[in-house]
């Protein structure tokens, strides 16, 4: 039967090679976008699963807040974790993690740049699954200064020898011993690292306060006993968060609330400042899921329409297979088959195209996607089944409709085929419904991330370099490296400060003159150059200067402090953190953090406790690659051990935003497909209509109709399932962009001429794709057409 059924659908495809094209080639498109885009999902939703204890695994994280703000970080004090397993039977173990300082290792006179190095407890490879090559997980972490490197790393320093035992110099500070060699980590894991050092060291640094009032930079999580419900640990909660750091802030209406995270949630449900790594969205999963299944949708009715479509063509073999006694079941399963058959076929074109899309499909989603091993066979063979089923689904209404024609009917040949022709109206609907709406999204978009492109800031982010300190020793030499940067043609200024401008910036608490509460306030350690080489307005009051002995001590604002405050004048006020400091001038608003959010109360001051991280280098030259190697001479002469690093500041603000860009891109490659998917199937039904009509346009042609009226007879109906399909596509969309522009602080006025755009897009595209049909079969010869079998 099998066999019987690949015949059939060969001779069909033969004789009908522009149907069958359209047909096999609109269904692997539309299988091609979904698989990737599902293949994008299951990356997404498979973070932190590989972890043998993930049930049991959960996050710590904390609520901040204050008489009128929160904010919610996976940051806090060091001592929580540890607190947690002494006070709660049902917490097993904990371990921290923490991001304390980028840097580079040292092995006799090499310097190696290191990215993503963490401090972890020695608690760190009992409770999660990352493998050790070397090593006793229960000690590699024990000791102070002990390191596990990856293999990667211990490949590009060590070459094929063994590195466990040897010592490897952090920063130019730190002597660190070897203990460990670990598999390069999963690229599914949150936790991304290319060293481990023992937590334990961050206890031997007298700058750093490791109890509950020092610094909120660790992140804690905990392994709870089995089966045990996070539910009722969070419960017991805010007593021990009351105990433990709570009763300070209680009597000043400031608190904070810890709450568990399970590990599989991080990547998609966080999404909070401080976050150790790169996360995803459930939002975008949702998007993706929903693009995913428009595409099928679409490319699943063009199968079902052209196959219903061509299936009349066939009456007459169909009047003849019931005469020789074939029953209605029969012939139903013969064009079932065939469907099915045809569905295998574009399947086996859509994994060809994955081969050659999937490399550049990663990179738009910025992430490392496989499709052909072990760890997708459930993929696959779902997908194999699945187009099975499309198989099923779209042949089912042509099996039986075709199946349940008359012999004596369609062998008079008075069949019209034009049964059902009504239902295929409304795919195609809802086909060009689909497509306007990814349209509309696609431009909003775009116009949403070109508003962000062109704002103003509120500082000059062009032509700034920014230098990147890490050693304690370079941090030192910082005014040496001011002062010898002067000396080179196009460098206009420079300027030490501790965060990167438009990254966000860190938070404290502080008591502003008149008020009995603590506020947490976003804060910058900045030297005296910082506002002139930022280029921000002072509006009123003045910038720190060096002829202001007291200004080490003093402060700065910007106008949202002001407004917050409620402050007419705020120069000469206080302001309290660890002792009594002077606002000296306020700075006009400038976005310090993402666009996402508005612009929140900041404070500057100088005199970084740890030392400032950065420099910023604003020049003005047209030969910037002969400024990069002046720069960096300069740099080789203060200190040669110390790695030079740089990034310029526009492309660190666009790099916020990359990932973002790349999804409007990849929605309008995907707008772009489901409309092509929609006028392949517009021009497959267009050609069947003008077939179904080729006598009656003999007859309208031999009484003198013209061309043009012939063009419009045909293109009329499409004209109005144009506009209907607007109609219902207008809504829909709206919704979804409302909501999709809930996620900026600044965003356009919506762009309703979009709407009417796109409209006139979906026709002119709608109307060139069967206007050639249309006007081939207006210059046909009457003759030929009255002719017409």
């Amino acid at each position: 039967m099998f066999r019987n059924y690949l015949k059939t659908a060969i001779r069909n495809l033969v004789q009908s090679p522009v149907y069958a094209l359209i047909n096999v080639f609109g269904l692997s498109i539309g299988i091609t976008c979904s698989l990737l885009i599902m293949i994008f999902i299951k990356h997404e939703i498979s973070y932190d699963k590989f972890h043998h204890k993930k049930d049991d695994l959960y996050r710590m994280v904390f609520e901040f807040s204050d008489q009128d703000s929160r904010t919610v970080s996976p940051q806090m004090t060091a001592p929580v974790g540890p607190d947690m397993v002494i006070e709660f039977p049902e917490v097993i173990r904990s371990t921290r993690t923490s991001t304390y300082r980028s840097g580079f290792f040292s092995v006799e006179d090499r310097n190696y740049k290191s990215a993503n190095v963490l401090y972890a407890d020695s608690s760190f490879f009992e409770m999660f699954s990352f493998r050790l090559i070397q090593g006793d997980p229960l000690t590699v972490l024990t000791a102070p200064y002990s390191i596990v490197i990856n293999d990667e790393t211990a490949s590009e320093i060590f070459g094929d020898e063994n590195p466990v035992g040897k010592t490897i110099r952090w920063n130019n500070r730190d002597d660190l011993t070897i203990t460990g060699i670990v598999e390069t980590t999963p690229v599914h894991s949150h936790l991304q690292f290319t060293s481990l050092i023992s937590f334990s060291s961050l206890y031997q640094d007298p700058r750093l306060y490791m109890h509950w009032n020092g610094g909120m930079q660790y992140y804690h999580y905990v392994e709870l006993t089995p089966g045990y419900q996070k539910a009722d640990l969070e419960a017991k909660l805010p007593d021990f968060m009351y105990e433990k750091i709570n009763y300070l802030y209680d009597q000043f209406g400031s608190s904070i609330q810890a709450q568990l995270q399970p590990i599989t949630d991080i990547h998609l449900r966080s999404g909070y400042g401080g976050e150790i790594g790169p996360v995803g969205s459930m939002s975008n999963i949702y998007i993706f899921s929903a693009v995913a299944l428009f595409i099928l949708f679409i490319a699943c009715i063009n199968f079902m329409n052209l196959t219903t479509a061509k299936s009349t063509r066939r009456a007459r073999e169909v009047g003849l297979r019931k005469v020789l006694g074939a029953g209605q079941s029969k012939i139903a399963s013969q064009f079932l088959g065939e469907a099915i058959i045809m569905s295998l076929i574009g399947l086996v074109i859509s994994l060809i195209l994955i081969e050659i899309l999937l490399p550049v499909f990663s990179w738009m989603v910025s992430r490392d996607l496989t499709f052909y091993q072990l760890e997708n066979i459930d993929l696959i063979i779902g997908v194999i089944f699945f187009v099975i089923l499309v198989g099923i689904i779209a042949g089912s209404y042509p099996s039986f409709y075709v199946s349940s024609f008359k012999p004596a009917t369609v062998l008079k040949g008075i069949h019209s085929g034009r049964g059902g022709s009504g239902f295929r109206n409304v795919l195609v609907l809802i086909q060009f419904a689909i497509s306007i709406i990814l349209i509309i999204s696609t431009l909003v978009i775009y116009s949403q991330l070109g508003y962000i492109r062109a704002m103003d800031v509120g500082y000059q982010k062009e032509n700034i370099l920014m230098l990147n300190f890490s050693s304690d020793d370079f941090k030192g030499n910082y005014k040496l490296l001011k002062e010898e940067l002067k000396n080179i043609p196009g460098i206009i200024g420079s300027a030490a400060t501790s965060e990167v401008p438009g990254s966000g910036f860190t938070s404290n608490g502080y008591i502003p003159e008149g008020f009995d509460q603590p506020f947490m306030f976003n804060a910058v350690d900045v030297d005296y150059d910082y506002i002139t080489t930022m280029g921000l307005q002072i509006l009123s009051g003045r910038a720190f200067s060096p002829e202001f002995a007291t200004d080490k001590e003093s402060y700065m604002i910007n106008e949202a402090l002001q407004r917050k405050l409620n402050w007419d004048d705020p120069v000469g006020k206080r302001i309290e953190r660890n002792g009594p400091h002077q606002v000296i001038g306020v700075v006009k608003d400038f976005h310090f953090a993402s666009l996402h959010q508005e612009i929140g109360p900041l404070i500057f001051h100088m005199n970084p406790y740890m030392g400032y991280d950065h420099l910023l280098v604003r020049y003005r030259t047209d030969n910037v690659s002969a400024l990069m190697q002046d720069i960096e001479a300069v740099w080789q002469r203060i200190d040669s051990s110390e790695p030079f690093e740089y990034q310029f500041l526009d492309e660190v603000f666009d790099n916020m935003y990359r990932g973002e860009k790349r999804m409007s891109t990849m929605l309008l490659y995907i707008a772009m497909l489901a409309i092509i998917i929609a006028c392949m199937g517009l021009f497959g039904l267009a050609l069947y209509n003008t077939e179904q009509r080729t006598k009656e346009i003999g007859v309208r042609k031999v009484y003198g109709s013209t061309v043009s009226r012939i063009v419009i007879l045909l293109t009329g109906k499409f004209t109005i399932w144009v506009l209907i399909a607007n109609a219902l596509a207008w809504p829909v969309a709206y919704i979804l962009m409302k909501k999709y522009m809930q996620m900026y602080a600044y965003k356009i006025d919506f762009p309703i001429w979009i709407f009417f755009l796109t409209a006139l897009i979906a026709y002119l595209i709608a109307l060139f794709t069967i206007s050639f049909q249309s006007i081939k079969a207006g210059n046909a010869n009457p003759a030929d057409a009255l002719r017409y079998e």
